[in-house]
């Protein structure tokens, strides 16, 4: 289930339980929705819409939650606790299980900031890492400019034909490097197929090997990723 408010993406996974009232209760990015069974799809949309503030406030309230360990984080596929310590410089460690970002704005948003440079220095990091191999798998064309970028939270990325240019999310420095390289190969494949059809897919895993069955195991990720 999912909601846009001006430009900030809000997901939650929705739980329908057959029982009276017609009511709801959100607990973490879930939303527990009593409901009747004969009731229809459009009298529940109807329902959550009218609701849609409340539920925008809890999800935005959650979303700025501060490093106090006792949250955790996603990154490069990875789960680790999450820390934050007052400090001269902004930056972030890694010690086994505890992701530690260090700010001089000790705030929930500070430590956000900093922990939203260090996922896009990782996605910049995994381009570097494959640039030479993406060049030899599309010998046929010139690559495009890659840039990562906050994107909306429902575009993880795209490719802009126009500008010969790949934009991908700072988001996706959540995710295990295979999943990163899969996307990326995605998008370059838009450079000869725009529609995702059956030869789309082909292409795709005649250039990266598996490169579908990656893609279908990211797009399950992502869509339940309640981060």
């Amino acid at each position: 289930m999912r909601y846009f408010k001006g430009k900030k993406h809000i997901s939650y996974e929705l739980v329908l339980n057959k029982d009276d009232p017609f009511t709801y209760e959100i607990k973490d990015s879930v939303v527990y929705l009593n409901v009747k069974e004969n009731r229809d799809c459009k009298e529940i949309w109807e329902f959550l819409f009218t609701n849609f503030d409340k539920l925008y406030r809890k999800s935005y309230d959650a979303e700025y939650r501060r490093f106090d360990g006792k949250e955790v984080v996603h990154y490069l596929g990875k789960t680790y606790i999450a820390k934050a310590k007052k400090s001269d410089k902004n930056e972030m460690l890694i010690d086994k299980y505890t992701l530690t970002v260090y700010c001089r704005n000790n705030t929930a948003a500070g430590q956000r900031a900093v922990f939203r440079k260090y996922l896009k220095k990782a996605v910049e990091q995994v381009l570097v890492k494959i640039y030479y191999e993406l060049e030899d798998a599309f010998k046929e064309i010139k690559l495009p400019d890659f840039v990562v970028k906050g994107l909306d939270r429902g575009s993880w990325a795209y490719n802009d034909l126009g500008a010969n240019t790949v934009y991908l999310s700072y988001q996706l420095g959540r995710y295990d490097e295979k999943y990163i390289k899969a996307i990326v190969y995605h998008e370059v494949c838009h450079c000869f197929i725009i529609e995702h059809n059956a030869d789309f897919y082909k292409l795709l895993d005649s250039k990266l090997e598996g490169g579908s069955t990656l893609e279908k195991e990211v797009d399950k990720i992502i869509y339940n990723d309640k981060f």
